[in-house]
């Protein structure tokens, strides 16, 4: 079953790194709809990933493409690919990095919907990526304990690099860029083991799970938090709406 809380968060400062380029953020914690256990351990992954992908949960790993993503364009019918291209691009760049061999147990390209679609939502139109990267429990504990000083597993951290404010876009300018530049917004980790756990638990589908701890993340970036009730109702309320429009309910789902 579901958990009608949630968790703490704990916006104590870490220093993730990307693409040599020092910057802080906030490492947030916990977004479980079920209980959470802990697991202890240390690992580096190996990651199915763009090469050019960095983030500071697993520096030094050796990324190649997904399995689940290689090749996509090529079998996609004549038509869809024509379609697709007179649409707009998106100015939301999601990097997705999954462990080696993983590919076709984590759904990237559902991963990449709900960051988008949680971003548009929040009035979010200029360029802009974010990095999301899926590890086990042992990295997790090693990643929670390195970051933020709390030695145990949890299911999701947040790393925003930006100050922005919800709905309001960014709150304090650190660095000038021209509009056209895409400004990295922060790092996203999740557990794949957690994802599996939780949804069996919860009784609802891996789906569901992987989305709901996405956009919960992807919320603490754009500068939500649950640590008071209106806020809870408001983040909630927000990840619903996320959920409902991509088919992903509560009941079941």
């Amino acid at each position: 079953m579901e958990s009608g809380g949630d968790p703490t968060v704990v916006d104590q400062r870490g220093t993730p790194r990307r693409r040599g380029r020092g910057s802080r953020g906030r490492g947030r914690a916990g977004a479980s709809e079920a209980s959470t256990a802990e697991a202890g351990g240390t690992a580096v992954p190996e990651l199915d990933t763009p090469a050019d992908v960095a983030s500071p949960a697993v520096e030094g790993a050796t990324p190649e493409v997904a399995p689940a993503e290689a090749g996509a364009e090529r079998k996609e019918p004549a038509q869809r690919r024509s379609a697709a291209g007179s649409k707009a691009a998106s100015p939301i760049s999601v990097n997705v990095a999954v462990p080696r061999g993983l590919g076709r147990r984590v759904n990237s390209r559902l991963i990449e919907r709900v960051v988008k679609l949680a971003l548009e939502r929040d009035g979010w139109s200029r360029p802009a990526s974010l990095d999301v990267v899926m590890v086990s429990d042992d990295e997790m504990r090693e990643i929670n304990a390195t970051r933020r000083g709390v030695d145990e597993a949890t299911d999701v951290l947040s790393f925003p690099l930006v100050e922005l404010r919800p709905g309001e876009g960014v709150a304090e300018d650190f660095f000038v860029l021209p509009p056209e530049q895409q400004l990295h917004l922060g790092d996203v980790v999740i557990s794949f083991s957690r994802v599996e756990s939780q949804a069996d638990e919860a009784g609802h589908s891996r789906e569901r799970e992987l989305a709901f701890l996405t956009v919960h993340a992807v919320l603490h970036i754009l500068g939500y938090d649950h640590d008071t009730e209106s806020g809870r109702r408001q983040m909630r309320r927000r990840e619903e709406d996320v959920l409902a429009e991509l088919g992903l309910r509560r009941d079941g789902s």
